[in-house]
C-alpha cells in the first residue's frame, strides 16, 4: 500500500514532465517556429510563415496554399558511426566463455593424480585367492582356455589441480578485468548507435513532416570514416536508407544522364537519357510529358515526387580527400549512395498564370532552377590517381562549357552542391585554410592496394584558392573582376553555394576586392570580431600583395575575398557594388552541434523576372535531450506498469478476502431455535 501510494504521487510529477517533453521534442519545429520561408512578393494575406506551414496540415483549404515552389531541406554531416570499434567475433562474451571452459577442461585432463586405479597387489591376491579355493575343492587344476589373459582394467580419471586451479583464475581475471568491462563498453556503444541513428532520424522524419519541403539534400560525410571495410560500408549504407532516412530513395536514379545520346526509336528512352531535351531545350509550357512533369515546380503546396528522393553529396569521410579518394572506394559510395557528380535543371510551372495575376508579361522561356552536385574532393592536387582527377574535371568542364545558362540570363538559378567549403582567409569562419599531406607511403598487406603514397593530399579545410576562383567562381558563376572584358561586366549567374565540412556552420560572402576604393572598405564591414593577431597578418599580407600589384602592371589589380554575412547589409547595398554570391555552410546535424537543419525557399520574383531565394536555420537541440526525453518516457511507463500490476493484485487480494469471509460465513452451524 506505502509503495503504490509512493509511485502514485511520483506519477503526478513524471506524466506531465514526461507529456511535456515528449511534445516539446517531437513537435520541435512548431515550437521553434521553423518553416520555409514565404515569397517576399506574394499578395496573399498568408504572409507568416509559420500560419502558412500550419495551413498545409489542415484538410478544411480544397485548395494548395501558395508558397515557394522550390524548398529545399538542407542537412549535412551526420556521419553514420558503425560498429568498427566494437569487439571481433572472438572477443564477444559467449565466445569468451567457451573459450575459458576449454582452458579448463584442458587442465582437468592434464597429467596428474589419478583417482581410480587397480593396483597389481589386488590382482595378486585374487588370483591367489582363486587358486586356493580351487585347491580345496578339487586337487586337479580347472580347465580354463583363459587362465593366462589379463584381467581388464577401468580406464583412470586424472586430475591436474594446479593446472586447474591456474585455469580457473586466470579465467576469472580475464572475466573480471577484460571480457566483462569491454561487453558492457560494446553494450554502451550499441546503444549509442542505436540512439545517434534514430536521433538522426527524428530531424529528418520531424521536418520532413512538418516543412513539406519539396527537395532534400545531404552535403557529405554520410558515414563517419572512408577507411571501413567493404562490408561495413553497407552495414552503415543499409542504417542510412532503412534507418535514418527511411523512406527516401536515391535522388540521381532520376536524373537522366548529361551525355546519353537520344535515340530514334524509342521517345521514352529518348525523353529519360537526352537531358538536354528533358531539360535545356524546355522553351513552353505545352511539353508536359511524364518525365517533364517530374521535373516542374508548383509555386504552391502540392506534393512533390521529389520529396522522398535524397540527394547526396559525397563528403571526404565519405571517400577520403584527393590524396585516397580511390576508385574503388568512389564506385562503392555510388553503388549505395548515388553518382558523385552530376546536374540537373528544373523548371518553373504555371509563370504565365501567376505573370497575368499581376498584369505582367510572361517570361518567354521558364525560369528554371540548375542544380550541380559537384565532387570537390578530387580536385585539388596531388591526387590518388591522375584518371580520377581528370574524370572530376572532364566533368567541370563540359558543365562549364555546355550546360550552364548564359551569364546574362536572369531567369536561370545555379544551386550549387559541394561538400569543401570554398576558399576564404583566416578569422571569416571557424575553420581557416589548412592543407596536410601523406608523408610516406602506406603499409599495406601483400597483394592490397596502398591506400594513400607519399606526397598525396591528406587533408583539407577549404578549397585551394585556384580551385575555388577559378573553377568555382569564374567558372560555374561566370563571375570576374574584369567589368569591361567579359560577357556581363562580371556580374556572373544568379545562384547560391550550400556546403558542409565545417562542422560549426558559416555563412559568407564571396565577392570581387579591388586595390582601394568601395571593395576595399566592403571586404572589413560586417567581420567577426576577436580575430586578433591572425586578421592583423593577414591584413598585412594583403598589403604587400597590393603593393606587389602595384609594381606589376600586369597582375590585375582584383582579387576574391569573403566577409561574414549580413542580411541587413545586404539589404542596404541595392544594388550591390561588386560582383558577388553567397556561401551558406551548413552547421552538422550531428548532436553535438545542435541537431541542425537548413529551410531554403527559392521563387521567381516576377516583378524583377529573376530568382529569390532566403534559407531560415532549425536546430533540434543536443542529442542528450533526445535522451533525456526517452529515459523520462520509459521510467514513466515503467512506473504505470508497476503501479497498475499493483493495483491488480490488491484487487485480487481483495476479492480473495471477500471470497474467503464468504464461504466461511456458508460454512457455519445455523443456530437451533428452542
Amino acid at each position: 500500500m506505502f509503495l503504490r501510494t509512493l509511485l502514485c504521487r511520483l506519477l503526478v510529477l513524471l506524466v506531465p514532465l514526461a507529456v511535456t517533453s515528449s511534445l516539446y521534442l517531437y513537435l520541435y519545429p512548431v515550437v521553434h517556429g521553423c518553416a520555409f520561408p514565404l515569397p517576399h512578393n506574394d499578395s496573399h494575406s498568408f504572409s507568416n510563415t509559420f500560419l502558412a506551414t500550419a495551413r498545409q496540415h489542415l484538410t478544411i483549404d480544397a485548395e494548395p496554399a501558395p508558397a515557394a515552389p522550390f524548398r529545399l531541406l538542407v542537412l549535412a554531416d551526420p556521419q553514420i558511426e558503425g560498429d568498427s570499434s566494437l569487439p571481433k567475433a572472438e572477443d564477444e562474451l559467449p565466445a569468451r566463455l567457451r573459450h575459458h571452459w576449454g582452458q579448463i577442461r584442458a587442465a582437468l585432463t592434464s597429467p596428474g593424480l589419478s583417482l581410480n586405479s587397480t593396483s597389481a597387489t589386488d590382482a595378486e591376491s585374487t588370483s591367489d585367492s582363486i587358486s586356493s579355493n580351487a585347491s580345496e575343492t578339487d586337487s586337479k587344476p580347472i580347465p580354463n582356455p583363459d587362465i593366462n589373459t589379463r584381467a581388464p582394467q577401468s580406464t583412470p580419471f586424472k586430475i591436474n589441480l594446479p593446472a586447474t586451479q591456474q585455469a580457473i583464475t586466470t579465467a576469472l581475471r580475464s572475466l573480471l578485468h577484460t571480457d566483462l568491462p569491454r561487453t558492457l563498453k560494446a553494450a554502451r556503444k550499441r546503444l549509442d548507435l542505436l540512439g545517434n541513428d534514430y536521433y538522426l532520424a527524428h530531424i529528418y522524419r520531424t521536418l520532413h513532416w512538418w516543412s513539406q519541403p519539396t527537395h532534400v539534400t545531404v552535403l557529405g560525410d554520410l558515414i563517419g570514416s572512408q577507411w571501413v571495410s567493404d562490408e561495413e560500408f553497407q552495414r552503415r549504407g543499409h542504417r542510412y536508407w532503412e534507418r535514418v532516412f527511411q523512406g527516401g530513395v536515391r535522388g540521381d536514379s532520376f536524373i537522366p544522364p548529361v551525355s546519353a545520346p537520344p535515340t530514334d526509336s524509342d521517345d521514352t528512352t529518348r525523353s529519360n537519357q537526352n537531358n538536354d531535351n528533358d531539360n535545356d531545350n524546355i522553351n513552353n509550357n505545352k511539353t508536359q510529358n511524364n518525365n517533364n512533369a517530374d521535373f516542374a515546380l508548383n509555386p504552391t503546396t502540392h506534393s512533390s515526387p521529389w520529396a522522398n528522393r535524397i540527394l547526396n553529396v559525397v563528403g571526404n569521410h565519405d571517400i577520403g580527400y584527393a590524396g585516397d579518394a580511390s576508385a574503388a572506394r568512389i564506385a562503392r559510395f555510388e553503388e549505395t549512395f548515388g553518382t558523385v557528380n552530376w546536374d540537373v535543371k528544373f523548371w518553373l510551372n504555371n509563370t504565365s498564370a501567376s505573370a497575368s495575376h499581376r498584369n505582367i508579361a510572361p517570361h518567354p522561356n521558364p525560369p528554371r532552377i540548375h542544380i550541380i552536385n559537384l565532387n570537390s574532393l578530387t580536385l585539388d592536387t596531388p591526387a590518388y590517381g591522375p584518371d580520377i582527377q581528370s574524370a572530376s574535371y572532364d566533368y567541370l568542364n563540359a558543365l562549364i562549357t555546355d550546360r550552364l545558362a548564359p551569364v546574362t540570363d536572369r531567369s536561370t538559378f545555379t544551386l550549387l552542391l559541394t561538400h569543401l567549403p570554398l576558399h576564404k582567409r583566416a578569422g571569416v569562419c571557424v575553420d581557416a585554410p589548412h592543407f596536410k599531406f601523406f608523408e610516406e607511403d602506406d603499409n599495406a598487406e601483400d597483394g592490397k592496394e596502398k591506400r594513400w603514397f607519399a606526397g598525396g593530399l591528406r587533408e583539407q579545410n577549404h578549397l585551394s584558392e585556384w580551385v575555388s576562383g577559378n573553377g568555382v567562381l569564374e567558372g560555374v558563376f561566370g563571375m570576374s573582376g574584369e567589368v569591361a572584358e567579359v560577357e556581363g561586366g562580371g556580374w556572373g549567374r544568379k545562384g547560391l553555394v550550400l556546403t558542409g565540412h565545417d562542422h560549426e556552420g558559416c555563412d559568407v560572402l564571396h565577392f570581387v576586392r579591388r586595390d582601394g576604393g568601395f571593395d576595399s572598405d566592403l571586404r572589413d564591414e560586417g567581420e567577426g570580431e576577436g580575430e586578433g593577431a591572425e586578421e592583423s597578418k593577414d591584413k598585412g599580407k594583403r598589403e604587400t600583395e597590393d603593393a606587389a600589384a602595384a609594381a606589376d602592371p600586369e597582375q590585375r589589380d582584383w582579387k576574391w575575398d569573403a566577409k561574414r554575412y549580413s542580411a541587413a547589409q545586404e539589404a542596404a547595398a541595392t544594388p550591390p557594388s561588386t560582383p558577388s554570391i553567397r556561401e551558406v555552410t551548413m552547421r552538422s546535424m550531428m548532436g553535438a552541434y545542435g541537431g541542425y537543419a537548413g529551410l531554403l525557399s527559392v521563387w521567381f520574383d516576377t516583378d524583377k523576372q529573376e530568382w529569390e531565394y532566403e534559407i531560415q536555420m532549425c536546430a533540434a537541440g543536443v542529442q542528450h535531450i533526445w535522451w533525456a526525453v526517452h529515459v523520462v518516457d520509459l521510467v514513466t511507463v515503467g512506473v504505470v506498469v508497476v503501479v497498475a500490476a499493483l493495483r491488480l493484485l490488491a484487487v485480487v487480494r481483495r476479492s480473495r478476502k471477500s471470497q474467503e469471509r464468504t464461504d466461511g460465513g456458508k460454512g457455519r452451524p445455523q443456530e437451533v431455535k428452542a
